[in-house]
């Protein structure tokens, strides 16, 4: 990965100084892909835990590049749009990870829901691996115990409210025409990023899930294991119908071809659809 350093701005000035603007674009162009590159590498494995919920193999520690420069310098189409954008400086300021560090230490804030769609993405992808620090604490059954009694689970659930309100999943509309197509394609990375998100904190629920897949449990004993679990947790259940039905819209609509997306089809159709038909138990039951 790239590497951010304290005098990374000034060595890029100074390549870059003298040289003409259309030379200074490409190799702008050059060091901007490697800084997109490295964060992509860090959401490819994040996939890690959403398709196999095992331990992603990077440390958020390990994640030393700066952030990617703002949509407009990228989307420039000429050495002139790209100059023009900001003509005082030889090259664009780089940003270093340290501007979304208030999202590695709670209380987590409520004003980067103002950051734009590519800026929100690096953002989800911070508060997504602190996420799964958590959910890796609470996996052994005394560490589980131990961890849940000292607030960890207060500490998804912060976690997770910071996430809907970034991400905004309460208006799923796809079809803005305020976005360009690079924030429509982060919103929907994002959308199911969170979504997903909601349905591992269901922790047996998506247990159950993993085994149904692996054809590792009969699909009648798991129905009674969700049924049982779903009767413990009324209010869980109906969240994660409607979170597993958003992944479902999502993907639909603006099918992605993204590493974790047939993985996610299938979980959230996998979850749906014994959630609904445990509705649709109960239903009977009460008649």
């Amino acid at each position: 990965m790239t590497t951010s350093n304290p005098n990374s701005q000034a060595l890029e000035a100074k390549e870059h100084q003298g040289k003409p603007m259309a030379e200074r674009w490409y190799l702008w162009i050059k060091e901007e892909q490697n800084r997109r590159l490295a964060w992509f590498v860090y959401e490819y494995d994040y996939f890690v835990f959403q398709m196999y919920r095992t331990r992603p193999y990077l440390n958020i520690c390990d994640l030393t590049s700066d952030l990617p420069c703002y949509a407009a310098f990228w989307e420039a189409e000429t050495p002139q749009a790209w100059d023009t954008i900001q003509p005082w400086t030889i090259v664009p300021q780089s940003r270093p990870p340290s501007e979304l560090g208030s999202l590695l230490v709670g209380p987590l804030s409520v004003s980067h829901s103002r950051l734009n769609w590519t800026d929100k993405l690096q953002a989800l992808l911070i508060l997504l691996r602190r996420f799964c620090n958590i959910i890796d604490l609470t996996r052994g059954d005394w560490v589980g115990r131990l961890c849940h009694s000292y607030g960890s689970k207060d500490g998804i659930e912060e976690i997770l409210k910071a996430m809907d309100l970034l991400a905004d999943v309460t208006s799923n509309d796809l079809k803005s025409a305020l976005l360009s197509n690079e924030e429509l394609v982060c919103k929907a990375r994002a959308l199911q990023m969170v979504h997903m998100a909601h349905l591992h904190s269901a922790g047996r629920l998506m247990v159950l899930v993993k085994k149904i897949c692996n054809l590792e449990l009969n699909p009648d004993d798991a129905f009674e294991e969700i049924l049982k679990w779903g009767n413990d947790n009324e209010r869980k259940a109906r969240e994660i119908a409607f979170h597993s039905a958003q992944i479902l819209g999502i993907v639909r609509s603006h099918p992605l071809n993204s590493p974790s997306e047939m993985s996610n089809t299938f979980n959230s159709g996998i979850a749906l659809f014994f959630l609904s038909k445990r509705a649709a138990y109960r239903w009977i039951v009460f008649q």
